[in-house]
């Protein structure tokens, strides 16, 4: 079974001619997270459901809140998941 949450990077081919002017060639794009866990055998549907459920059955955060968070969860699955170097944003 693969396990590895951290696939390549996103990848650039660069071609150089002899005057040193380069031109950028092909662009591999990183899966991302929700693509590698499909990979790996989980079910991206039950995922969803699951996610959905336990945080709109949560008692201990509002509406709004909850919107906000399944908003956060989907924006992290969507985008690639190779390790970040930058901080979060912690404005709440």
């Amino acid at each position: 079974m693969n396990h590895n949450l951290f696939t390549h990077p996103t990848e650039v081919i660069v071609n150089f001619d002899e005057k040193g002017n380069y031109c950028l060639d092909k662009l591999i794009e990183s899966q991302n997270i929700i693509d590698v866990l499909d990979d790996m055998n989980y079910d991206k549907n039950s995922l969803d459901k699951r996610l959905k459920q336990q945080i709109q059955a949560s008692k201990l955060i509002n509406q709004t809140k909850k919107n906000n968070l399944l908003a956060k969860l989907y924006l992290y699955l969507s985008e690639n998941s190779y390790l970040k170097t930058i901080q979060a944003n912690n404005k709440e």
